[in-house]
């Protein structure tokens, strides 16, 4: 099970609605929430609305800023993710013929979940590995956002699967602590923590079981209407900010037109000529987003060298002098 190239970075609020309620529960008002969003409560509460990847990184923020010290927050909020919650995405999911068709099918239409991590499946020595990564999110957020993801696949696969004993491991690339502790209890299996990655074993032989709910015309139906509901988000958007979000997911990996052309689907050609007619460049945007990231992660304290990586510079030189040409500072004069 592998993410697409990007994420669409227009999205259904039922994600940001079951954080905002899971914070309510614990004292914290919709409107800090909300805060710096322009999403409004009747928005939040419109399952039929959409608000924009940057409003829910916003409120994730929001709810990371008051609830932070909460041990496993992320997991807590992923765990109320059932599959009710992403409508037809989940109910094609329920209707699968078996669990790896429903996985299958989350791949294809990732870009329908809530999912801002990467979500890969390998099949080793009859167990299927579902490794949870990330390497674009801004970093207070990584470690929610890991953690979110984990919480909702775990709650996912319950739903999905009838029998009981599917999960065998959990394995996580943070230090044990707290937070691996709730976990531990919530999910009875064994949490192994420090290893090189993030990373849920299941039994593989429970994926190729038929499922209870398997129904082939109801998948079908509720395929085409995520293929509906997915053309719809994607055209929201501009290609300005198809570009920009793509950039932001992938700095490290040195994009060029080329890429970001085969993500969107198109040309070359013509996605110099849109860019064109709505007043900005490849070239203007790469810069726009380093230079916006490169303040926000160093404002959350991350060295340098680090950063330097996250943008796709060849080394710490090479960002320097671009911060200086962006604002006349080196980055710990800037920081100072």
């Amino acid at each position: 099970m592998r993410a697409g190239p990007t994420r669409l970075p227009v999205l259904g609020t039922a994600s940001a609605h079951l954080m905002v309620q899971f914070a309510g529960e614990l004292g914290v008002s919709r409107e800090r929430c909300l805060a710096d969003t322009c999403v409004t409560p009747a928005q939040l509460d419109d399952p039929a609305a959409t608000i924009r990847l940057a409003q829910e990184l916003t409120i994730a923020r929001n709810v990371v800023d008051e609830l932070g010290s909460l041990p496993g927050l992320g997991y807590r909020i992923g765990q109320r993710y059932r599959l009710t919650a992403y409508g037809a995405w989940g109910w094609a999911m329920l209707c699968s013929q078996t669990a790896r068709e429903s996985l299958a099918f989350a791949r294809d239409y990732m870009d329908l979940s809530y999912a801002l991590c990467e979500l890969t499946m390998r099949d080793v020595d009859g167990l299927a590995r579902i490794d949870v990564a990330e390497e674009w999110l801004p970093e207070r957020l990584s470690v929610f956002f890991r953690e979110k993801s984990v919480g909702a696949v775990l709650r996912m696969l319950e739903d999905i699967i009838p029998e009981r004993g599917w999960l065998k491991e959990v394995r996580l690339a943070a230090q044990d602590g707290p937070a691996a502790d709730w976990l531990r209890e919530a999910v009875g299996v064994p949490v192994r923590c420090g290893k090189p990655g993030t990373e849920i074993v299941v039994y593989g032989e429970l994926l190729d079981r038929p499922l209870p709910l398997a129904n082939s015309q109801a998948r079908q139906l509720s395929e085409s209407l995520c293929r509906e509901l997915l053309d719809k988000r994607r055209a929201l958007l501009t290609v300005t900010e198809s570009v920009r979000q793509y950039l932001l997911q992938w700095l490290a990996d040195s994009p060029t037109p080329a890429s970001a052309a085969q993500s969107l689907g198109i040309g070359q050609r013509t996605l110099r000529r849109r860019l064109a007619e709505e007043g900005t460049s490849f070239r203007e945007l790469h810069d726009q987003v380093r230079r916006s990231l490169a303040v926000e992660l160093l404002g959350d304290g991350v060295p340098a060298a680090r950063v330097a990586r996250r943008l796709g510079y060849a080394g710490p030189a090479a960002f320097t002098h671009a911060f200086r040409r962006w604002h006349g500072v080196a980055p710990s004069e800037f920081l100072s």
